[in-house]
């Protein structure tokens, strides 16, 4: 399964320009405090990551948590983060951090035993 994802993910890295890299809008993230430019940025990024989850094969919930963990990583990584056209790209790191997240998901999954379907008759 993680196979079939990782190919899907590059074909999806590959196809992610159609959501722009504003370098202006990066440069005011480096003010953690800046809330309107938070806003902004999570409107421009949210759906990118939440589809690129579902379409992973996780469940909405999945996702909304993925979204979650990548803006904390994004909000951690801003203060550091430099952009060069180039080569870097931002949409390229976010899809990255989302593998990331979407595979932490499925981990969990894993994790999480079965529930006891079948109840202790009373004594």
């Amino acid at each position: 399964m993680f196979i079939g994802v990782h190919l899907w993910f590059n074909c999806l890295v590959n196809g992610a320009d159609s959501v722009p890299t504003r370098q202006s809008l990066l440069a005011r993230l480096k003010d953690m405090g800046d809330q309107e430019s938070w806003r902004d940025f999570f409107d421009t990024y949210w759906r990118l990551v939440h589809v690129t989850a579902l379409k992973a094969g996780l469940t909405d919930s999945e996702a909304q948590e993925v979204v979650q963990e990548v803006m904390i990583a994004a909000a951690k990584k801003m203060p550091e983060f430099t952009y060069d056209p180039g080569k870097d790209s931002l949409k390229g790191w976010l899809l990255a951090v989302t593998r990331w997240k979407v595979a932490d998901q499925f981990r969990k999954r894993q994790a999480v035993p079965a529930p006891n379907i079948v109840a202790e008759a009373p004594l």
